[in-house]
């Protein structure tokens, strides 16, 4: 990806859409500068991300898309907020459904 290309992608985002996540500053590690993360921005662990360095300073972190072998959202935790319990028991059970024709 070339700097313009990371321009134009950065410069089509809303920042309406943006959620103010906190205030950090640099920190010296070793022989690099670390920047953290803050709790409030909800990263999700072993996420890899692109770093996008602009001239006035500006830093942007964008994830990497997950290829669709690596991607499962039953161990990611895209569904750990999710009460499969409760939608059972309010009617998305299929297997409960009356059949019809020849059906098994």
């Amino acid at each position: 990806m070339t700097n313009e290309d990371a321009y134009h992608e950065i410069s089509d985002l809303d920042p309406a859409e943006g959620v103010f996540a906190g205030e950090v500053k640099t920190r010296k590690t070793g022989n690099s500068i670390s920047l953290t993360v803050p709790k409030t921005a909800k990263p999700k662990d072993g996420i890899q991300y692109n770093t996008i360095v602009f001239p006035d300073g500006t830093i942007v972190y964008k994830p990497i898309p997950q290829s669709q072998e690596d991607k499962n959202p039953w161990l990611d935790g895209e569904y750990d907020h999710y009460d499969f319990r409760d939608a059972l028991d309010h009617g998305l059970n299929y297997s409960d459904e009356k059949r019809i024709g020849k059906e098994l």
